[in-house]
């Protein structure tokens, strides 16, 4: 492999390097102790990545920590995380800059994680932005699962199969028309804003949410009906 390629490798890898490296504490303390790294030392950290080591060295008191990389987007987001001088995430914003830097989080994160939640990164609680995967490939669906699809022609032509045969009107306001909606049917779901059905009488929700409940059966297998 030639030295364009390998850097060009780690390029691609910088973004998701720190949140993909699983780091064992115990692990690093003992290589650190064969290093003999400890307080007043100067340290030249090689291949030093995202800097994923850099807080390591600054526990154990050295004077000065140089890290050099042959990746430069490697570098740049080192550069980032120790300017922004984060080491326990108090929010998203702290939380997304600590494992991507500061450029990817500006371009790809914060705009769109602010207009689905409706408060800014910095009010919404660091575990939101560890839900989503980041990867080294190119593999860009959202899970995990061994076993993934989509519907043959694509989601628009499932619902249209779905809604064939039933009346859909678009550009309606329920709540404006909630008399008239509430006679048409026996049951009436509603999926709009729950604050909003409600007239906001405990004020606005402060931010969408999600909540996840697990549950393990004590089965081999389970179809659900």
């Amino acid at each position: 492999m030639e030295k364009k390629d390998v850097i060009a490798f780690f390029d691609r890898c910088a973004a998701s390097w720190d949140a993909d490296m699983i780091k064992s504490d115990v692990k690093i303390g003992k290589i650190l102790d064969n290093a003999e790294v400890g307080a007043g030392m100067d340290v030249l950290d090689v291949a030093c990545g995202t800097g994923v080591m850099f807080d390591y060295y600054l526990q154990r008191g050295v004077a000065s920590v140089t890290g050099i990389d042959i990746a430069p987007e490697m570098a740049k987001i080192a550069e980032q995380i120790r300017e922004a001088g984060i080491t326990e995430p108090k929010n998203l914003e702290e939380q997304a800059i600590s494992l991507v830097g500061t450029d990817i989080y500006e371009k790809l994160i914060k705009g769109y994680t602010q207009k689905q939640w409706g408060r800014a990164c910095t009010e919404l609680p660091s575990f939101i932005i560890k839900r989503l995967p980041v990867r080294l490939t190119f593999d860009n669906n959202y899970f995990n699962a061994l076993y993934q699809g989509i519907p043959m022609g694509g989601y628009t032509k499932m619902v249209e199969n779905m809604l064939e045969g039933i009346e859909v009107r678009l550009g309606e306001d329920y709540l404006e028309k909630k008399a008239e909606y509430d006679g048409m049917a026996d049951k009436v779901i509603y999926t709009g804003a729950i604050d909003a059905y409600f007239d906001y009488q405990l004020g606005t929700l402060e931010y969408r949410s999600v909540r996840f409940e697990t549950e393990v059966l004590d089965m081999p297998n389970l179809i659900a009906e």
